[in-house]
């Protein structure tokens, strides 16, 4: 299932609108004909999306739209509302809308989308639980180890850029450090 989504994620990246419908559709029909599409709700809310992205860029609007809206039921029934992937779901509904002329309910939803923020989750105890909102000039730096997870997520508006640093450094053997003598 992953490799579908990613697959359909490429073909919409590249253009290839009616690839990625394809793929979806027949995804979402072999999930919902499972023994147990119950468990399925993850990647059903995923599917849904790309669908209806795929139907709103070849401006099937009105079959876009029910595809959205079933994500974004999905998303409310397993995410909390500051998520990013409710928030870009909001968002691609909202787009849609838009394009019907649908404006009141779009400005709704792009108003819920925007309350998603940049955080650090608590892993557990002994991990912070940081929650940061992000104003227009701000950098936020996280150390670059595994211990301090973090997830920044869809801004209110204009660009977020990220940036990233890998150093890399040798630690020389015990026996090679020499002590220096105290200076006075």
């Amino acid at each position: 299932m992953k490799a579908v989504l990613g697959l359909s994620a490429v073909d919409l990246e590249r253009e290839r609108i009616e690839a990625a419908r394809e793929r979806v559709e027949a995804l979402l029909q072999g999930m919902l004909a499972s023994h147990r599409p119950a468990d399925l709700i993850e990647q059903e809310a995923q599917a849904r999306r790309r669908l209806g992205d795929a139907l709103r860029r070849s401006g099937r609007m009105s079959e876009a739209e029910p595809q959205l809206r079933r994500a974004v039921q999905l998303r409310q029934r397993l995410d909390d509302r500051g998520s990013p992937w409710l928030a870009r779901a909001r968002v691609e509904l909202a787009e849609c809308l838009i394009a019907t002329y649908k404006l009141t309910e779009a400005r709704q939803l792009i108003a819920l989308a925007e309350d998603a923020e940049s955080h650090q989750p608590s892993l557990n105890a002994h991990r912070q639980n940081l929650t940061v909102k992000p104003l227009a000039g701000d950098a936020l730096f996280f150390p670059t180890f595994w211990t301090h997870m973090h997830c920044g997520e869809i801004p209110r508006s204009e660009d977020k850029y990220v940036i990233s640093s890998f150093v890399s450094f040798a630690i020389p053997p015990i026996e090679e450090q020499t002590p220096q003598p105290l200076t006075e």
